[in-house]
């Protein structure tokens, strides 16, 4: 995570490319949160998005992110200024862990959580949100995850070798280089991530009521989750994509001079499949919530 808090990081770049979610998860969320709707937190609040989405629905949003950079491109987003000027919609620096200052005891509706809990303190991220949240407030969570190509294994195998694993090689000045981006992801962020938090624990007496739900699209049915997230992109779109990586970002910082490794991997795809830079094709996410209840 710490990589998205580097200066030179291209907010501007995570923002087009990742993904965004359905009003469908929104409806299921209000449809489960009880109670007023007066203030909200979305903490690890990226480029906003989820911020802006819940300012249509509670009188008042707070985004927090621990990433200087991302709350600065939030506060410039001509999108954002309307929400901003009328005080619907605020962004500050916070993390999970951690509320602003001004955020007191039990204040709070609801906290979300997009994309983002992988890297907390699980234990200090449960204590501080039970904190703040009301009694009946509302706990959100969700993530995606590794998106499977419609209709296109060798792409699947391709991605997964990038994401998760490890190849040494030697270049042409007799040097080792890695091949792959596995081992330049921040640990266990990572495998909590793709574990869906694994074996994290939800205190009992501080929550209730979970709601949790998983989609992986190699098995499941479109109907069975409302966080379905399906994408017809071009080669181009999706380099870009894995250029919002942060395990890119450090295999850049390390081997960069080298060769652009997101560059690589698209080349790989279009030799293997025949495809170009325009080529479009399909991908669904692996997709996973769970909506919690303070006690």
């Amino acid at each position: 995570m710490s990589q998205y808090s580097h200066k030179e990081f291209n907010s501007k770049r995570y923002d087009s490319a990742r993904p965004t979610y359905p009003d469908e998860l929104y409806q299921e969320l209000l449809k489960y949160h009880q109670g007023p709707t007066k203030l909200a937190i979305d903490v690890g609040t990226g480029s906003g998005f989820v911020s802006y989405k819940l300012s249509s629905f509670f009188d008042k949003v707070i985004g927090t992110d621990i990433s200087e950079t991302m709350i600065k491109s939030c506060l410039i987003n001509d999108k954002y200024s309307g929400a901003i000027e009328n005080g619907k919609l605020q962004f500050d620096i916070g993390t999970g862990e951690k509320q602003p200052p001004q955020i007191e005891d039990q204040s709070v509706d609801l906290i979300t959580a997009a994309e983002c809990c992988h890297w907390f303190n699980h234990d200090a991220f449960f204590e501080e949100s039970s904190r703040v949240l009301r009694t009946g407030g509302t706990l959100g969570i969700w993530f995606y995850r590794d998106p499977v190509f419609i209709g296109h294994p060798e792409a699947d195998e391709i991605y997964w070798n990038y994401s998760y694993n490890s190849l040494i090689e030697i270049d042409e000045d007799g040097k080792e280089i890695e091949r792959w981006m596995g081992p330049f992801y921040e640990q266990p962020g990572h495998e909590f991530l793709r574990t869906f938090l694994g074996d994290v624990s939800v205190p009992k007496d501080k929550f209730k009521d979970d709601l949790t739900v998983e989609y992986n699209p190699l098995v499941d049915s479109e109907s069975k989750s409302p966080l379905f997230i399906k994408k017809r992109i071009t080669v181009k779109i999706f380099e870009q994509y894995v250029k919002s990586w942060s395990a890119y970002l450090t295999w850049m910082k390390t081997y960069g001079h080298k060769y652009d490794v997101a560059e690589r991997m698209t080349q790989e795809l279009k030799d293997k499949l025949g495809w170009d830079d325009d080529t479009e094709f399909e991908i669904v996410f692996r997709t996973w919530y769970k909506f919690l209840r303070r006690t």
